[in-house]
């Protein structure tokens, strides 16, 4: 039996942006730390997203901004999946 070898664009459509389950953060563990698109300080009362490959943080219109300009990939690794950020009040 020979295979119907697979097309390179359905590998690629894997790829498309994805969002994976939200993960939990506390204020502390984001003090400091800097949006990787705009270089401006991450705020816990906004919503943030998370890389799922490198783990950059961003601010959710950092994110709109990369699928706009960047075919939705993270701007410091190239990934395409991004799992929303929980900030915990414990």
């Amino acid at each position: 039996d020979t295979g119907t070898p697979r097309s390179r664009s359905r590998a690629r459509r894997s790829e498309d942006a994805k969002y994976e389950g939200p993960i939990s953060v506390s204020p502390g563990d984001i003090a400091g730390l800097r949006d990787a698109y705009s270089g401006s300080t991450l705020d816990a009362a906004l919503p943030l997203v998370q890389c799922a490959h490198c783990l950059a943080f961003y601010h959710s219109d950092s994110v709109t901004a990369l699928v706009r300009e960047n075919s939705g990939r993270c701007a410091s690794c190239g990934s395409t999946s991004f799992r929303a950020v929980a900030i915990s009040r414990d």
